[in-house]
């Protein structure tokens, strides 16, 4: 299979995801949420974890190198 053939299956594959619902909520009957909402909530919490990372790291590197 080529490039852009994997490529357009890969798009296909992730346009259909975002329209599943998430089988925990569809077990407990409550706050239906599709796999597109859970897969942006936890790529804002991973951006804002790992920016307060790099900051904390900055810091600790500025301090060690002036200390």
């Amino acid at each position: 299979m080529n490039d852009q053939k994997r490529l357009t299956n890969l798009i296909y594959e992730a346009a259909n995801v975002k329209r599943m619902l998430r089988t925990g909520w569809q077990r407990l009957g409550d706050n239906q949420e599709d796999v597109g909402e859970h897969s942006f909530m936890t790529a804002v919490i991973a951006y804002f974890l790992a920016k307060e990372i790099n900051t904390t790291a900055g810091a600790d590197r500025h301090v060690s190198q002036n200390g």
